[in-house]
């Protein structure tokens, strides 16, 4: 039996399914315009390669399935690349700057030619390997268009959408944006996010997605762009900005490991069933019990005590399930009250019940938007929770739960996305809930293609200890992409990991960056959170191809234990404090 090969005309129906060869004529200076959005059935090459990001989605995904992006540092008889290509990749890149501020590209443009030695008719009908594989100079185009789409992408074009200052690429993507919203009529999310796809195929197929770190070690795909990246349809990438102004090399964190005791009565049989199952499998559901008094006073206490220390507070964080929705909106609200369009950002562990009763746990994070407001986006967890008599034992759940049983979370498990912030001095920042750091697919692939340079994984669990699950898993980040990691847990659940002969333990977090041995963050008696000092330090990021860019990394240079030293402060005084420190 013959095997099919894959045509080049079928790698690009994979994306852009209603393609057909007959129409597509030779690319000129003159049918090659820029598009700010192109219909993902269009029938017309011509008309998808007007907005370039449907190049790189092209192209990017022919050398991942070719697994020929290793042709740059291991060269074969048809192709060798060198460093001087990188001056082409500058040249083509600023055509490419013309071209997103929507000027023709000149007569005898050499972007023109490369496009045309790579789209030329009857390479449609040949297959991608004898393709790639040619000495036809199919393979030396290929590289340089999209190397240099990646490259016109690089940081400096994008700068956080500072609307005093906008670059050409920036334009062209905020019109893009609003010209989709006019001609989208599906119901908008009130979340607030880019969209997700900067390409223009049906999102079945995959997203073309920013992209932060490049991986110092191994050869894979991730190893080849500094700025753009593919992501398999099977999770969503999710990209906001925080609009605070700062271009401080600091980023202050607060985490406030809630609740600090955690009581048996808190985990118990669930009375829903997501699913069927045998007597051997069951579900449980945890729900913790709220005093928001007591809450608001020692976070606002832990907040003003921050600031006393460091001036200003960037990120407050909480671990998994450590608030009820209602709750959470509630310290959102008393924020934004506060500090308005100098709020930190929130994330927190969220817990709840759909209307049917099924639970719901889920990171949701919020930071000062674009319009000043005080938006939010969420991110549920992708795999739930398993019990079994080992961790039944540690925490002391015999009571509650059947250790003769394994137990699920009562959780549903809908569409994976992945949720990265944006900082104007340099964080990306990716939460992560529990499981999802432990399982590698499908959301670590996503996380190691986009690349954040800091990771919080909101975990409900035991001493954060480097020998532990979260410590190794922690370290595969730090690896690749090149990540700092920061896992926190609530107080109560490592005072309460006994069961297996421990001490109750106060190390409620553990700090991973790259190229250090990991720290545990240990609260001290009578603490209420743990203030970390974070330097933003900038650090050289080669791709294969021979560039090299400054990509900012998180380092954490002190943390120390807050106490409750102003929970009687009256809020007046508060924001008399946080006045002046602005």
């Amino acid at each position: 039996m013959q095997i099919k090969k894959m045509k080049f005309s079928h790698h690009i129906q994979n994306y852009f399914p209603n393609f057909k060869v007959s129409l597509f004529k030779t690319i000129n200076n003159k049918n090659l315009s820029l598009t700010y959005s192109v219909p993902s059935k269009a029938e017309n090459l011509n008309e998808i390669i007007q907005w370039p990001t449907n190049i790189f989605l092209i192209l990017y995904t022919l050398v991942d399935y070719t697994d020929k992006y290793r042709l740059l540092v291991a060269p074969q008889k048809h192709f060798k690349w060198d460093r001087n290509n990188l001056n082409t990749l500058n040249l083509l890149a600023k055509e490419w700057d013309t071209f997103f501020g929507g000027k023709p590209l000149a007569l005898g443009s050499v972007l023109i030619k490369h496009l045309n030695v790579i789209f030329k008719r009857k390479n449609f009908n040949q297959c991608v390997y004898d393709l790639i594989n040619s000495d036809s100079g199919f393979c030396s185009s290929l590289f340089f268009v999209l190397l240099s789409i990646d490259r016109a992408f690089e940081d400096n074009n994008l700068k956080k959408f500072d609307y005093d200052e906008l670059t050409n690429i920036e334009v062209a993507l905020l019109t893009r944006m609003v010209m989709k919203d006019l001609y989208d009529s599906s119901p908008k999310n009130s979340e607030i996010a880019l969209e997700p796809n900067i390409a223009d195929n049906d999102t079945r197929y995959g997203f073309v997605s920013f992209k932060s770190l490049v991986p110092q070690s191994g050869l894979t795909i991730n190893n080849l762009c500094q700025n753009l990246t593919f992501i398999k349809p099977s999770v969503k990438p999710q990209i906001v900005y925080n609009n605070t102004k700062n271009n401080s090399k600091r980023y202050n964190v607060l985490l406030l490991p809630w609740p600090y005791e955690i009581r048996d009565e808190y985990f118990s049989s669930s009375k829903v069933k997501p699913i069927e199952t045998d007597n051997y499998f069951d579900f449980f559901s945890y729900e913790p019990m709220e005093n928001y008094s007591e809450l608001s006073k020692s976070f606002m206490s832990a907040i003003v005590t921050c600031m006393k220390r460091v001036g200003q507070i960037d990120l407050i964080v909480l671990p998994e399930c450590s608030l009820s929705q209602v709750h959470y909106d509630r310290l959102r609200d008393l924020l934004y009250e506060k500090f308005k369009d100098n709020s930190p950002s929130l994330l927190a562990g969220v817990y709840g019940r759909t209307p049917e009763g099924v639970g719901i746990n889920k990171a949701v994070l919020s930071f000062i938007g674009a319009s000043g407001d005080f938006d939010y986006i969420s991110q549920n967890k992708h795999h739930r929770w398993f019990l079994d008599r080992d961790q039944i034992r540690t925490y002391n759940l015999a009571t509650q739960l059947d250790p003769n049983k394994k137990w699920w979370e009562d959780i549903g498990v809908s569409r994976r996305n992945l949720v990265i912030l944006d900082t104007s001095n340099g964080v990306k920042l990716c939460p992560l809930v529990c499981e999802d750091l432990a399982r590698q697919e499908p959301v670590a692939q996503a996380v190691r293609s986009i690349g954040p340079n800091f990771v919080i994984s909101l975990l409900l669990d035991g001493p954060q200890l480097e020998n532990r699950w979260p410590g190794k898993y922690s370290a595969v980040l730090s690896d690749d992409p090149g990540c700092t990691v920061f896992s926190v847990t609530p107080l109560g659940m490592t005072l309460r990991s006994t069961g297996s002969g421990f001490s109750p333990s106060r190390v409620v977090g553990l700090w991973s960056e790259p190229n250090k041995p990991s720290e545990r963050i240990e609260i001290q008696d009578e603490g209420i959170g743990v203030l970390l000092e974070l330097s933003l330090s900038e650090t050289q990021c080669w791709s294969i191809d021979g560039r090299v860019e400054n990509k900012v990394i998180p380092k954490k240079e002190f943390h120390t234990t807050i106490k409750d030293e102003y929970s009687d402060l009256n809020s007046s005084l508060i924001r008399t404090i946080f006045l002046k420190k602005s």
